[in-house]
């Protein structure tokens, strides 16, 4: 994955996939839902390369969408749903969890960001990929793959904010301290606690002396 500039103050929320490549992915997935277990596996906990390993990470699977104003293909990611009655219902609960945090906690040292995801029928989510760490990459890596997406990270961290690894690390600490606190205080979210976790969000950048953040989709 290539992170290069990624933490730059302009950086633009992911966007919705576009239209025409969502339609298609639908069109394939819920006509053959079994296509699905044959994808590659791209969760961004698992050792960074595509393989169709048992468990958590078999949920999580990626795409090339091909269409006549894409010819070389959109990356997508669908994600299998989990413990919920259905995409729409989990997407819509998680964008309404993030709206509610960034409105009544207004965090100091970070962002919350809704994640981009649209509902392929009941049973699955679709989304662009999101080159970026986890939270967990760069305070603790789990394998060769996180720990070089967390070096990455601190390079373009400290060109842009010229802050020190050390330092990057403390502020880092911090702020998912307060995410975890926020989220966990909020009333409807006492139960989920194991969605509450470094390997459960995104680092998307920093912009303006925060850190931005991003849910995954199966958090909750």
């Amino acid at each position: 994955m290539q992170f290069a500039h990624m933490l730059l103050e302009s950086m633009l929320k992911p966007k919705p996939l576009p239209k025409e490549i969502l339609a298609k992915v639908r069109n394939k997935i819920l006509k053959n839902p079994k296509i699905f277990k044959y994808l590659p596996i791209i969760d961004a906990r698992s050792d960074g390369k595509y393989s169709r390993t048992v468990g958590w990470l078999r949920h999580v699977r990626a795409a090339t969408i091909k269409t006549w104003h894409y010819p070389k293909g959109v990356k997508v990611v669908i994600k299998y749903v989990h413990y919920s009655p259905s995409a729409k219902q989990k997407i819509k609960f998680i964008t309404n969890v993030a709206r509610a945090h960034n409105s009544e906690k207004k965090p100091a040292l970070y962002e919350l960001w809704e994640p981009a995801a649209s509902p392929v029928g009941v049973e699955f989510i679709a989304m662009p990929v999101i080159s970026a760490p986890t939270i967990r990459d760069v305070l603790g890596p789990i394998n060769k793959f996180a720990a070089k997406s967390g070096r990455l990270f601190f390079r373009d961290m400290q060109k842009t904010s010229g802050i020190s690894s050390e330092k990057l690390k403390e502020k880092l600490k911090y702020a998912y301290n307060e995410l975890h606190e926020n989220l966990n205080n909020l009333t409807y979210l006492q139960d989920a606690e194991y969605g509450i976790k470094e390997s459960n969000f995104f680092v998307l950048g920093y912009k303006k002396g925060k850190f931005i953040f991003m849910p995954m989709m199966d958090i909750w």
